[in-house]
């Protein structure tokens, strides 16, 4: 049987070093090296987030981001609040997708434009929407702001909570052990998933580490 069965990255592991993933995922370990020594990292990880193309965030990268935030300065940090919030939706919400849709390309979630958005409170719903307009329009984010003005319907919202619950049960067991203690980066991503996901359900009170 495949290790791939119990582990969706394994592929990552089994390539050479040259290779495109495995060569990202290094670079993101020496980020996070960097970031525990008290270095900015956050344009630096968007940077090689972005060199993955159009595949979703994945579990992998994702771990290396909620490493930054719950033990480094740079948790703390209004870039690296934006980028993980973004990233860390974006895995979620593919996390739970049977197939790679044309609006969780990570680089329309990572756009500039994506993340001020995010920095600005708008929740993942809204997020989805610009970036489903962004797709169908094949234009950038910051040229498709209209269906992100209407209000989420309740079917949206559920259909964003069945694709993030694989996704929350992972992270869920990262945030929750800690009380309620959140870093900036985790207390944004839960606001904006909060319309359709509590990442925090039976958490104290979150406050800032």
């Amino acid at each position: 049987m495949s290790f791939s069965a119990f582990d969706p990255d394994f592929h990552v592991l089994s390539q050479g070093p040259k290779e495109p993933c495995a060569v990202l995922l290094a670079e993101m370990r020496a980020l996070r090296t960097e970031a525990a020594a008290g270095a900015a990292v956050a344009h630096r990880l968007r940077k090689a987030l972005l060199s993955g193309g159009s595949r979703p965030v994945s579990r992998r990268e994702a771990e290396i981001l909620c490493e930054i935030a719950e033990t480094t300065a740079e948790g703390g940090s209004d870039d690296f609040a934006g980028l993980y919030a973004a990233a860390l939706a974006n895995h979620l919400l593919a996390a739970g997708s049977a197939e790679c849709a044309p609006c969780l390309d990570r680089r329309l979630w990572l756009d500039d434009a994506m993340l001020a958005c995010v920095g600005e409170g708008e929740d993942v719903a809204a997020l989805l929407a610009r970036a489903v307009t962004a797709a169908l329009c094949e234009e950038a984010p910051c040229d498709c702001a209209g269906w992100s003005a209407r209000p989420a319907s309740d079917a949206m919202l559920t259909d964003l909570a069945a694709a993030a619950a694989p996704g929350r049960s992972w992270l869920a067991e990262r945030l929750l052990p800690r009380g309620g203690r959140l870093t900036r980066a985790e207390r944004q991503l839960a606001a904006a998933m909060a319309p359709c996901c509590d990442l925090l359900c039976g958490a104290p009170e979150a406050r800032a580490a």
